[in-house]
């Protein structure tokens, strides 16, 4: 049962210790993700020559 007297708190410190690094790489990667630009990503699916667009 004393076991339990520091095994108890120490959970309790253990567990805002990783919630708190969690909420800071969570801000850290949406501070990231809005200073991004954007990527226009449809110009890379489009065929790069004629021929291969109109090869059917």
């Amino acid at each position: 049962m004393t076991a339990l007297a520091w095994l108890i708190p120490a959970a309790l410190v253990l567990g805002a210790l990783g919630l708190a690094a969690f909420l800071w790489a969570l801000r850290r990667a949406s501070s990231r993700i809005w200073k991004a630009r954007p990527i226009a990503r449809w110009k890379t699916t489009r065929p790069t020559t004629r021929s291969a667009a109109t090869s059917r």
